[in-house]
């Protein structure tokens, strides 16, 4: 259940603000306020929980927040069953599957359809096979603390390389994240937020280095190796895109806008103490 909220607070940093952007161009003709933007991620092996449905930001509106869509119908089917989604609590756009029947099993596709206001949305993903021999080479880094801005440039610190086993070249990213309670901060002068998460881009290859200038809290610190398909690397490179020149993102949604992906993930963890 935490690992799973924790991957969703990931995905969500940069579609929402990227589409909210969009919804303000003049040059996109193809959207207007009432199009519907579609964010579904099912994790293999763990119930469906993470499916929202919304609608783009009016331009000239005062917020970037999109209008959620409480009252749709959404069902997942795959082998030729059906499952229809729920309404998850509050006024949120969020959709679950009550049930326990349906499985989120690697290799297996799956289809997404939205019906609202007469419109059909649908979309199709498969689901990845999971991240293969994941391994850290140290289970320890000494980071020596910030006490003053001299320390920043002369301080004592040690990385890591996370490693894992792609022949095929398929997509994955790196989250890094402290799971201490309250961990010791390596900088008092850091706010914590963001700088607890160290993700990473989507890449082909087989290994990452954990920077430990780049931590800032001491403790237990998870690392998670996601398997990503192509749909979830084409929207993140449509939010790379130069912001004078927007172009309508890539997405696997017909007849609406964002994404409906599967994703596959390993972990493993090491600790940050001092020297």
């Amino acid at each position: 259940m935490e690992m799973r909220a924790i991957k969703t607070k990931y995905f969500y940093l940069f579609i929402w603000p990227f589409l909210a952007l969009l919804a303000c161009e003049d040059n996109l003709g193809n959207l207007t306020p009432d199009t519907v933007v579609v964010e579904a991620y099912l994790y293999v092996n763990q119930p469906v929980t993470n499916v929202r449905v919304t609608q783009l930001v009016p331009i000239g509106q005062n917020t970037t927040q999109p209008t959620p869509i409480n009252n749709a119908e959404i069902q997942i089917n795959t082998n030729g069953q059906s499952y229809l989604l729920t309404p998850s609590a509050g006024d949120s756009g969020y959709y679950h599957y009550a049930g326990n029947d349906l499985a989120i099993t690697a290799g297996e596709s799956y289809s997404l359809e939205v019906k609202y206001q007469e419109r059909v949305i649908t979309a199709i993903t498969t689901a990845p096979v999971k991240p293969s021999g994941l391994a850290l080479t140290k289970d320890t880094l000494r980071i020596a603390p910030i006490r003053s801005v001299i320390d920043i440039g002369n301080r004592q610190t040690e990385d890591l390389d996370v490693n894992w086993v792609n022949p095929s070249q398929d997509y994955h990213f790196v989250l890094v994240e402290n799971i201490e309670v309250n961990p010791p901060r390596i900088s008092p002068s850091t706010d914590g937020g963001l700088g607890t998460l160290l993700p990473t881009d989507p890449i082909r290859g087989d290994s990452r280095q954990v920077v430990g200038a780049f931590l800032n809290e001491y403790g237990t610190h998870r690392v998670i190796l996601f398997r990503i398909n192509q749909e979830y690397v084409d929207l993140y490179n449509s939010a790379e895109q130069d912001s004078r020149n927007l172009n309508e993102p890539l997405t696997n949604i017909s007849n609406g806008l964002g994404i409906f992906t599967c994703i596959n993930a390993d972990t493993s963890s090491f600790f940050v103490r001092r020297p």
